[in-house]
């Protein structure tokens, strides 16, 4: 079975329907953190016409700005059959190189500060079964997701990635 690990990185403003907040242009963060990355998306309520409520933090609610990185390829066809715990903490560890420059930190809490934005820490295994009994996350990281006040989620999946796509994550642009 094949299986797939990555890490995402989100910064994100509240859902509001209403236009009371102030949320960032994606670009802004694009330019102020040098990253590219692979979803971004503007605050545009009035293009949403659709009758069904949209979910907040959701890639493709027009009621919020998001800003998502990931690290991690899905389309590498690398086997991770042994250890997935060890590919784990390597993506942990590119996280930390990432991220942990000086000048990164202080464009995220400015961009926190000026639109109450937040940012959530994502890491996503699939095709794992019970192979990953825990994660150690490393100290760098740990004190970065505290001083930025970042949201840790760790999402376990015992199916490969192409059995969600097409059911619980059918808004998918996060997984492509």
């Amino acid at each position: 079975m094949k299986r797939t690990i990555f890490l995402s990185f989100m910064i994100y403003t509240e859902h509001d329907p209403e236009g009371s907040k102030k949320h960032f242009d994606p670009l802004v963060i694009t330019k102020k953190l040098s990253m590219i990355p692979i979803h971004t998306q503007s605050y545009q309520p009035y293009y949403h016409y659709s009758p069904t409520p949209t979910r907040p933090r959701m890639p493709g609610s027009p009621y919020t700005a998001s800003w998502i990185y990931r690290i991690g390829d899905l389309e590498s066809g690398e086997e991770i059959n042994d250890y997935p715990e060890a590919h784990t903490q390597k993506l942990l560890e590119e996280f930390v190189e990432q991220f942990s420059n000086a000048l990164k930190k202080v464009a995220i809490k400015e961009i926190l500060a000026e639109y109450d934005a937040h940012c959530l820490l994502e890491v996503y295994t699939f095709g794992a079964e019970n192979m990953i009994h825990t994660i150690d996350i490393p100290s760098e990281i740990l004190l970065f997701l505290t001083e930025l006040k970042v949201d840790l989620s760790i999402n376990t999946h015992s199916q490969p990635l192409h059995y969600y796509s097409d059911k619980a994550y059918k808004y998918k642009r996060l997984f492509q």
